[in-house]
């Protein structure tokens, strides 16, 4: 099929150049301007302009071949990874933030009389079942409960943001 459908007034056409080859069941549609020594794939189906010395194939049209170097096709595997530079971005931004917080807030020690002052079910993020020990390691477990951080520490999670996947 050469040429544009539509109700459009003007040149509809494509205007192709001298020693141009187009393959069976091949589509040129639209005013399109086809250089010369081009070769068109057959099914191929041609939207744009196509420079000389070009091989053209795929729907749409692709240039795989210009002046007789094969042009390199999109290697998928090297594209960056938009989804883990978007959760580094936000972890990076979470850590700052926690930061700031930690700048901000006045240093408070946690100090408690005994492992019975402790009631474990008060607190949603603290295991109901903490065992209590020296007033010490209950400190140290409200702390790390108390103050989370975004530190990466899980491995999978750690491949997956370098780009290994998962």
């Amino acid at each position: 099929t050469l040429g544009g459908t539509g109700k459009q007034s003007g040149k509809r056409h494509p205007t192709l150049g001298e020693n141009v080859v187009v393959g069976a069941g091949a589509k040129v549609l639209g005013n399109l301007l086809i250089g010369n020594n081009v070769r068109i794939g057959a099914g191929s189906v041609v939207l744009r302009d196509v420079p000389s010395d070009c091989t053209v194939v795929g729907i749409p049209g692709r240039i795989v071949y210009k002046s007789g170097v094969r042009v390199n096709p999109l290697e998928h595997g090297s594209l960056p990874d938009s989804e883990a530079v978007a959760i580094r971005s936000l972890l990076d931004r979470i850590e700052s933030l926690e930061q700031q917080v930690k700048s901000l807030q006045p240093q408070h020690s946690v100090s408690l009389t005994s492992a019975a002052d402790f009631n474990a079910a008060n607190f949603n993020s603290v295991p109901a079942v903490l065992e209590l020990g020296s007033n010490v390691a209950v400190a140290e477990k409200i702390e790390l409960a108390v103050t989370p951080s975004c530190q990466l520490k899980d491995r999978v999670i750690q491949e997956f943001l370098d780009g290994t996947g998962i």
